[in-house]
């Protein structure tokens, strides 16, 4: 009898919380990043710099719950991320668009200050929405930009010469041959970038005699 006590206070415990869904859509979901450049008027490198919760739109989902709320695991509100421009790889003298996550969604996906941010804002956007179901709007890089930059580099060479970039670096499925094609090539890029972040010691001085 207590595996029936267990799945009934399992139920309870769902039917107490609130109803969360996350839903991955098909739009725009497995566009390759070549597409998604394409599509985007504004590319962007960008550094989060702080965060700050805030009221949900009055339309938004969740929106009876208005004020944010720090005690909550989630909260019901937004956080709204301050960024600072690094590049600007596409759409020069563009606005950049406002970049949010929804704190009561399960979807949602926080950003950490430092971290680098690739944006990829298609026309008429204003709020870009980070989600796990949505990535084809936002990149999160990190905070160390050594373990991108060949990635970086293709993202340019695209931009600037239309250079085909990588199969393994085009965010569509690779054929199942570059498996190891692209296992070596992501274990070479991290080597290099862990080789730029070695600390280097200085010889400590004898004192003179």
């Amino acid at each position: 009898m207590g595996w029936i006590r267990g799945i009934l206070s399992s139920l309870l415990l769902m039917l107490a919380l609130p109803a969360e869904a996350c839903s991955c859509g098909p739009d725009g979901y497995w566009d390759t990043l070549e597409k998604r450049i394409d599509k985007a008027d504004r590319v962007a490198l960008v550094r989060i710099e702080f965060a700050y919760l805030r009221a949900l739109p009055a339309e938004h989902w969740y929106a009876p719950h208005e004020t944010p709320t720090v005690e909550a695991p989630q909260g019901f509100g937004a956080t709204r991320y301050g960024f600072r421009e690094i590049e600007r790889l596409k759409g020069e003298g563009l606005e950049l668009p406002v970049i949010l996550n929804e704190n009561a969604s399960n979807c949602a996906r926080r950003l950490q200050l430092g971290t680098y941010v690739l944006i990829l804002a298609e026309p008429g956007t204003s709020e870009v929405w980070h989600r796990m179901c949505l990535p084809h709007e936002i990149e999160d890089l990190g905070p160390v930009l050594a373990f991108q930059r060949e990635w970086l580099k293709g993202v340019r060479a695209y931009i600037s010469g239309r250079s085909p970039i990588h199969a393994c670096d085009n965010f569509a499925v690779p054929p199942k041959a570059l498996d190891k094609v692209c296992h070596e090539r992501r274990l070479e890029h991290r080597n290099a970038g862990l080789r730029e972040l070695r600390p280097v010691f200085a010889p400590l001085r004898r004192p003179r005699q």
